[in-house]
């Protein structure tokens, strides 16, 4: 399987320190279209504190550290994948922390991967009225149909995997899980896998990001 879900890994208590953090470093968030963002959050000394300690019983958190960022955001982001400067094996870490409103909240893991080690992002129809291109996950048409995507054996379009608002074509082939965006669990897969963000209907949510070098299948 190229994912695990570990439950329960952190207090609410741990979880408020880092909402208290966001609301006290504003002066650290780097603004995008889609998302609020502190970046290179593995320096950060609370994630050294508190992250760090229950990361180590399931893997050897010295693994080369690949970035990424502790996160806001109110809009959903498209499927994609987190593959920067050709580096793979590697695998994402994440944790859900705090939603504005409790309600159910998903987060879209695809059987679906990308044969080459590269970063990518699939638009649709806003590949052509996008303006310029992302740093690291570039930017596509649709999965279906793209050299550079592997899985697909089919045109289907699984509810439960879409996204409200975003093209239902972006969708098509795509098979995978809809896990629980569940804050104080911990989402572990390997970064060539495509994911996106489910519906969010509930204000902004909260998370971590990580990306480690090694194999995902090696540790997990």
């Amino acid at each position: 399987m190229h994912y695990k879900v570990i439950e329960q890994a952190f207090t609410q208590t741990e979880l408020d320190q880092f909402v208290t953090y966001w609301e006290n470093n504003t002066d650290k968030i780097y603004h995008t279209n889609s998302m609020n963002k502190i970046q290179d959050p593995w320096d950060l000394p609370i994630v050294k504190e508190i992250v760090k300690p229950v990361l180590d019983k399931h893997f050897d958190t010295s693994l080369k550290n690949l970035g990424d960022n502790l996160y806001r955001h109110e809009y959903p982001y498209y499927p994609h994948v987190d593959i920067s400067k050709s580096i793979y094996p590697c695998f994402n870490v994440l944790i859900p922390i705090a939603q504005q409103n409790p309600v159910e909240q998903h987060f879209l893991i695809y059987d679906q991967w990308v044969n080459q080690p590269i970063g990518a992002t699939w638009l649709g129809e806003w590949y052509s009225k996008q303006e310029g291109d992302f740093d690291n996950n570039k930017k596509r048409e649709y999965p279906l149909g793209d050299s550079v995507v592997e899985g697909i054996k089919g045109d289907q379009i699984l509810e439960h995997l879409t996204i409200q608002g975003k093209e239902q074509a972006l969708f098509k082939g795509l098979t995978g899980v809809a896990l629980d965006f569940k804050p104080g669990n911990i989402i572990v897969f390997d970064s060539k896998h495509i994911h996106a963000t489910g519906t969010m209907t509930g204000g902004w949510k909260m998370g971590l990001t990580l990306r480690f070098v090694g194999d995902y299948y090696e540790y997990f």
